[in-house]
């Protein structure tokens, strides 16, 4: 038996233990960049067969690994949910059936009407949609992160982001109108006053 293997086994134990031991239904959540480990297909697979684990949002930027996912669980009521709003479109094409994503905070609409587009079909509207998102969303979720999602709340008046909590600080002035322009100019945000 390899390490993978020993690896593989250890999580495979804890997830199942968990799933059992919770009262609400587990959504397993792959998230490489930030744990260090990414969740195997065969791995998903055979906790995708517990009766308590639901589904899995995937943020581990690799749609073809989420197409085996949603293929290796089919049948199993088992649902794939893209971790990033940045591969929404791709995802929803290789059959995963929504997403969790940190771009829903300042603008949930367009990702739920990207995917009102796909379901009809409209793959050339929903792409250009997809493409608009592409530059606002790394902005608040890879590079400047909750600080960049609260400062666009804020800016949009509609939304109340808050200060952070340390030890985040909040974005400069400069990281600000990066930030509205690159909204505006995508039509996220209206232009300021």
């Amino acid at each position: 038996m390899t390490l993978f293997d020993l690896c593989e086994e250890t999580l495979l134990k804890y997830f199942w233990r968990v799933a059992d031991e919770c009262r609400v239904p587990v959504v397993l959540y792959n998230m490489p960049a930030n744990t260090g480990i990414d969740l195997s297909v065969p791995l998903i697979t055979k906790l995708a067969k517990h009766p308590n684990i639901a589904g899995l949002k995937d943020s581990g930027a690799d749609v073809g690994k989420m197409a085996q996912v949603v293929h290796t669980t089919k049948g199993l009521g088992f649902q794939v949910l893209s971790g990033s709003a940045g591969l929404l479109l791709p995802a929803l094409v290789v059959g995963c059936v929504g997403g969790i994503n940190g771009f829903a905070n300042t603008n949930g609409a367009e990702l739920c009407q990207l995917i009102s587009l796909f379901k009809e079909g409209k793959l050339e509207e929903a792409g250009e949609l997809q493409r608009k998102i592409m530059h606002p969303n790394a902005l608040i979720t890879r590079i400047w992160n909750v600080p960049a999602t609260k400062a666009v709340m804020d800016a949009g008046g509609q939304l109340y982001g808050g200060p952070c909590r340390e030890p985040l600080a909040p974005v400069t002035k400069e990281q600000l109108k990066t930030l509205i322009e690159a909204f505006v100019k995508e039509g996220f945000l209206p232009k300021p006053k």
